[in-house]
């Protein structure tokens, strides 16, 4: 099924906490249906946001004072089912309880329009505003408006693509460019499902079946 919110957006914020500068990022998923899967696509945006605009300086080894910008992962559903998918990262791992404290993990906010918050409330003050977006161009402005936020959203589905192939240049060392014009023409639907199964793909001629 096509997703009536094909967009996925990270934005950039400068703050002030304490009198202190804080530069963080806000991943904003936009969702008209449940998406079980969706701890593990956050993972791996999380990751390409981070890879993206960690300077490498900040991260040499020697570097005691290494600080990196958190990124806040925010899903905005506006289907009509209440949202039942996992919420917390771990809680997808296999047998999870066995690892303590071990393990990676984060937990998404999760903005269940329909069933829990209307527009009215989105926008009722800044600091709700900072933590979501609504889902369609015109709330966006709005939010912007009411919250003086500053900022470029990027991404939609060319940036959902781009970060595909850089997780496929992980992988395979090199992308044709075949492939990566190929992939900027794929839906969002299809460059989610290859982001989900790229674990399982070992070669690059299995992207043939996605792209056919």
């Amino acid at each position: 099924m096509k997703k009536s919110m094909n967009n996925i957006h990270d934005k950039g914020y400068k703050d002030l906490y304490s009198n202190e500068e804080v530069i963080f990022f806000v991943l904003l998923e936009f969702q008209s249906t449940v998406d079980y899967s969706m701890p593990i696509r956050l993972f791996f945006y999380i990751s390409e946001i981070l890879r993206r605009e960690v300077d490498p300086e900040i991260i040499k080894a020697k570097n005691k004072n290494i600080k990196i910008p958190a990124v806040v992962p925010i899903v905005l559903y506006n289907g009509k089912k209440p949202w039942d998918a996992e919420v917390t990262f771990r809680k997808i791992v296999s047998k999870e309880e066995i690892f303590g404290n071990g393990l990676f993990d984060f937990t998404y906010d999760i903005i269940d329009i329909n069933n829990n918050y209307s527009k009215e409330i989105l926008l009722a003050d800044k600091g709700e505003v900072v933590k979501v977006v609504a889902n369609n161009s015109n709330m966006i402005k709005e939010m912007e408006e009411k919250a003086e936020i500053r900022g470029e959203i990027r991404g939609e589905i060319r940036g959902k693509a781009e970060s595909l192939i850089r997780l496929l240049t992980k992988k395979f060392s090199v992308v044709p460019k075949k492939y990566e014009d190929n992939i900027k023409k794929l839906s969002e639907e299809t460059i989610d499902q290859i982001t989900i199964d790229i674990f399982d793909i070992n070669s690059l001629s299995e992207l043939d079946k996605y792209i056919e």
